[in-house]
């Protein structure tokens, strides 16, 4: 296992046990698969990841975007992620997240 999977995993089962206690596994399944899709497309990837663009505004970004997910899991995982400059595993996190849930 890679670092990218161990830190992956840390967060997905922080997500699971905080949609086992929502009664929510599959629905905040669904949204972090959904983010994590968006994640993947090249060009947020880059603007992820480009220095310049300051933390705020990708906080911006993705709270307009996060608009649509009902679970403030979801909408904290990602800022945290942003925050800590991580948001690029979120696919990971997602494929973590599946394995817990099956």
């Amino acid at each position: 296992m890679n670092a990218v999977q161990t830190i992956a995993k840390r967060y997905a089962k922080a997500l699971f046990l905080i949609a086992q206690e929502q009664d929510a596994v599959a629905a905040i399944g669904e949204d972090v698969r959904a983010v994590a899709e968006v994640v993947e497309v090249e060009e947020v990837r880059a603007f992820v990841l480009h220095p310049s663009i300051p933390v705020q505004k990708k906080h911006t970004v993705f709270e307009a975007r996060l608009q649509q997910s009902a679970f403030a899991a979801i909408r904290s995982l990602v800022h945290v992620l942003i925050d800590r400059k991580r948001l690029v595993i979120l696919p990971a996190i997602a494929e973590a997240y599946d394995v817990l849930a099956d």
